[in-house]
């Protein structure tokens, strides 16, 4: 047997710790591989869905009814503000609107006392009383009634005639709640008894009570007028 043959017959010992070595390398690229995989899946995704944690976040949905129950009570303190703006504005045009016409009455019911007390005809005194009566409360018609006898005695016997012309009205003060108010007058009275006559200015106040939904004179008494005033009756009361 020729050395050739001898060589040729022995195991090839190298391929063995050759084949070791490429699984041995083999192996170690496997872990290599692993590795990567592993460390890859700990990377964030990269698509933008967002990655869950351990703590849980409140949803939207969770969050809407806090969301509702704001905006709901929002929306009703709006409608109530303007409600109650538009209520205010309501009130306040109704109570200058019913100011303005308690005003008006006043004012008639004042000319119409005044002209009571001032118009007297002596040859219808008893007419004179009952008109008194009928624009006075129950207090003051009881003081003229009272009055009376003595008050004929001398419009007869004088025979004592007037009437009356108004300058001007104005209420000068005025409580329409409690029903109470102040009328000044200003007017020009003609006089007439036992053949004689004069023209007298005149200046009056008028106190009114609101009796059963009728302004009723309560108290009435003349002013002075200062000389300054007295041919300037047309002016508005001061």
């Amino acid at each position: 047997m020729s050395s050739d043959d001898a060589r040729a017959d022995e195991p090839e010992e190298h391929d063995g710790v050759s084949e070791a070595s490429t699984a041995a390398a083999d192996g170690a690229g496997g872990t290599d591989a692993a590795t990567v995989s592993h460390a890859e899946s700990q990377e964030p995704a990269e698509s933008g869905e967002p990655v869950e944690s351990g703590t849980a976040q409140p949803s939207v949905l969770a969050r809407q009814p806090v969301f509702l129950v704001a905006s709901v009570l929002v929306v009703v303190g709006l409608i109530a503000a303007v409600t109650f703006g538009i209520l205010w504005s309501v009130k306040s045009g109704s109570d200058s609107a019913q100011n303005a016409t308690a005003r008006d009455e006043v004012a008639a019911a004042a000319e119409q006392a005044i002209s009571a007390f001032a118009e007297v005809d002596y040859q219808s005194p008893d007419k004179y009383r009952d008109q008194q009566v009928a624009v006075s409360t129950d207090e003051l018609a009881q003081h003229v009634t009272d009055g009376w006898k003595q008050a004929r005695q001398v419009i007869v016997k004088a025979q004592r005639s007037s009437e009356i012309k108004f300058f001007d009205i104005a209420v000068e003060e005025l409580n329409a709640y409690e029903g109470t108010a102040t009328a000044i007058a200003s007017s020009e009275v003609t006089l007439s008894f036992e053949d004689q006559s004069a023209e007298l200015p005149r200046r009056w106040r008028a106190e009114l009570k609101r009796v059963d939904g009728e302004w009723k004179l309560s108290d009435i008494e003349l002013i002075p007028i200062p000389r300054t005033q007295v041919g300037n009756q047309g002016s508005e009361p001061q």
